[in-house]
């Protein structure tokens, strides 16, 4: 790769490409759901089982988050 060489079509649209942008444009907006910014998630849902009978297992539980999202914890049993 040479860096000092000189692209000259770098910038330049292809010859008959309309680079005017459109005179109107519309756009769809969607209402975002109420996120509460305090506590910022929904409930946690309850433990699972522990995943051994004997030993150290683990046990998880999740919530979710108020942009489409699941939060997961995992305690030792």
């Amino acid at each position: 790769y040479d860096s000092t060489s000189d692209d000259s079509n770098f910038l330049n649209p292809p010859r008959g490409w309309d680079h005017t942008a459109p005179g109107h444009r519309t756009f769809e907006t969607k209402e975002q759901p109420e996120y509460d910014s305090t506590d910022g998630e929904g409930d946690w849902s309850l433990w699972s089982v522990c995943s051994v009978t004997c030993g150290n297992g683990n046990q998880k539980r999740t919530r979710s988050c108020g942009y489409a999202c699941t939060a997961t914890e995992s305690r030792t049993c």
